[in-house]
């Protein structure tokens, strides 16, 4: 089973609404619609903060109810998830996001995930009606070279699987239905550093070759 990786339409779109968004979304469901691995529908990552629309919320969000209410139209069988976009809970509650588009709540949570699970759902005064799914959580920094350091780099590699493995077990024991753990950020990189040094370590954000490489 998989999650469809959302293409994040509102970098192109003013209105989450516009109707050749509503056009484009509506060739990308039904091109995937029978794609064996696609479990969910993802529109969007990080456009909803809670913070950043509830002292406008009568502008933001009922924008975002008529796009949920368009993919649920066109595919009633699968559920829809905004990455970090458990805040609609609290528009379902002011009365401007329909309750039957809200199928999961999903925070990015940090640090201690536990309590910063507890603190998204406080803020959002969720009432645990739909699944929890952690949208994304990223391993600590820490700088790691595979070739100068194969063992060390293993050692760190292992800590923080560890570390994570615990921390889901964790949140599977609370009631959450399930964890994307995204992959190394910040603590290595593919590609060159000069035109002599190569490093192969886990995928970050500065996965690429950089200049003067070979």
């Amino acid at each position: 089973l998989g999650h469809m990786v959302e293409p994040q339409f509102m970098a192109t779109r003013e209105q989450v609404d516009d109707p050749r968004h509503l056009a484009l979304l509506t060739s990308y469901e039904n091109y995937h619609f029978n794609h064996p691995s696609l479990v969910m529908w993802c529109p969007d990552n990080e456009a909803l903060h809670l913070e950043r629309w509830v002292d406008k919320a009568p502008e933001v969000i009922p924008p975002w109810n008529r796009l949920t209410t368009h993919i649920r139209k066109l595919d009633p069988t699968r559920p829809i998830d905004y990455n970090h976009g458990h805040g609609l809970f609290a528009a379902v509650k002011m009365g401007l996001f329909d309750r039957e588009n809200f199928h999961v709540f999903n925070p990015h949570p940090y640090g201690n995930l536990l309590a910063s699970v507890a603190r998204h759902k406080k803020l959002a005064g969720f009432d645990d009606s739909v699944p929890v799914l952690i949208g994304e959580v990223f391993n600590a920094a820490a700088y790691m070279d595979l070739l100068e350091d194969p063992a060390g780099s293993y050692v760190e590699q292992r800590r923080q699987g560890e570390m994570w493995r615990g921390d889901v077990l964790r949140l599977a024991k609370s009631g959450v239905a399930g964890t994307i753990l995204c992959s190394l950020q910040t603590c290595a990189f593919l590609g060159f550093e000069n035109s002599k040094r190569f490093h192969l370590g886990p995928w970050s954000e500065e996965c690429m070759v950089r200049e003067g490489g070979k």
